[in-house]
């Protein structure tokens, strides 16, 4: 509720501004499409960090096993919460480009959203948006904390990461202390020596490699398992997806493509040795040298 008075207060500050006699009108489409400034390339490397916006979205799926609905209403919820994030960033980046028209001026672009606020409500509007984003950047560490917590636990109760320490469970408050903590110390870590711009690219390269592979699974599971005829939304639509995440992907910069792949290799890695060393590969590996 707090989030959405602070994105009113701007929205209605930027319409006060723009009302108000700055030599500005409220509908221009150069706050969308300028031609003169319009750069591909910048396009791309800004739907990189759009991205990296949207990934709260799943929580949702990370937390469905703490609700009781079907898997139905948890895909409404996912696309409710992509749609008004979809008019958020909209309405914001529009009245944004509408009030500050010349981006060449942008000393650091990690603070422009206050530079922005203190043009269009002076220092009140600022402090307010700082207020607010201090205590939604703690409810959002919060909530990708418990997230991330339960997909380690569901990976450790699968064994494919040491149970006993990740699928624990506290006796009281049946939540997996042991995954919360360990988040909780990386959280801390990567705040402390990884630059910002850095961390979203990195884990926008996990975003985007998410979602290729939720595309391919879309395909598998409809059109290859389920042999549906629906070829435009099983088939066309789920490539388009994969194509475009995949180029964003590889528009990323270098340091992100190479922890990335790199970790991607090693996970590989991980999971090919564990294979090996599963007790039913070894069940196997026991009866073949028993028949030998």
């Amino acid at each position: 509720v707090i989030m959405l008075l602070a994105v009113g207060a701007f929205i209605f500050s930027a319409i006060h501004y723009v009302m108000t006699g700055n030599g500005l009108s409220l509908f221009s489409a150069k706050a969308i499409y300028n031609p003169a400034t319009f750069n591909f390339h910048s396009m791309v490397a800004g739907s990189a960090m759009a991205v990296l916006s949207y990934l709260g979205f799943d929580a949702i799926t990370t937390l469905s096993e703490e609700v009781n609905e079907s898997g139905k209403m948890i895909g409404k919820a996912i696309i409710i919460a992509c749609l008004l994030q979809t008019v958020i960033y909209l309405a914001i980046s529009y009245f944004g480009n509408l009030v500050f028209t010349d981006y060449s001026i942008i000393k650091n672009p990690d603070t422009v959203l206050y530079d922005i606020a203190f043009q269009i409500g002076g220092s009140t509007l600022q402090i307010f948006l700082t207020l607010v984003i201090i205590v939604s950047g703690a409810s959002t560490a919060l909530a990708g904390q418990s997230a991330a917590s339960r997909l380690l636990y569901g990976m450790g109760r699968d064994k494919l990461i040491p149970s006993k320490l990740f699928s624990y469970l506290h006796p009281k408050y049946n939540t997996p202390t042991f995954s919360i903590l360990f988040m909780g110390i990386i959280g801390i870590i990567g705040a402390l020596t990884i630059s910002m711009i850095t961390l979203s690219e990195m884990v926008t390269f996990g975003g985007l490699f998410g979602f290729i592979c939720v595309n391919l699974s879309v395909i598998n599971h409809y059109f290859v398992k389920g042999n549906s005829k629906r070829i435009f939304l099983h088939v066309i639509m789920p490539i388009l997806g994969i194509v475009v995440c995949t180029y964003i992907l590889f528009s990323l910069s270098t340091v992100a493509k190479i922890v990335g792949f790199s970790w991607m290799f090693i996970g590989i890695i991980y999971v090919t040795i564990r294979s090996f060393l599963s007790s039913d590969f070894k069940e196997l590996l026991k009866k073949e040298i028993l028949e030998v």
